[in-house]
């Protein structure tokens, strides 16, 4: 499998309060979020079901939630090699 900041445990979408990640997609889609019926987290991206319409699927990469954890990531590498490591995934 190949490595990226989900497998490799760095980010951790399960964790995300629902709620924001629910208001962070409907604002992404553009549309209010009483349009979302049903919202899932797999393990690679959501799983939205709007109102009245079919269901969509929105990365991960596309929140505010995950630019908030690569950032915190980065500011946690303390020298060079733990942010090469970090740029490997």
């Amino acid at each position: 499998m190949s490595k990226n900041l989900i497998t490799a445990g760095i980010i951790v979408p399960a964790k995300w309060p629902l709620a924001r990640v629910w208001l962070e997609v409907s604002a992404w889609l553009g549309i209010a979020p009483r349009q979302i019926e049903h919202l899932e987290l797999w393990p690679h991206q959501i799983w939205v079901k709007i109102v009245g319409s079919g269901a969509i699927f929105v990365s991960y990469r596309c929140l505010p939630l995950w630019i908030e954890q690569g950032l915190e990531a980065i500011s946690q590498c303390r020298d060079r090699d733990c942010l090469n490591q970090l740029g490997d995934i």
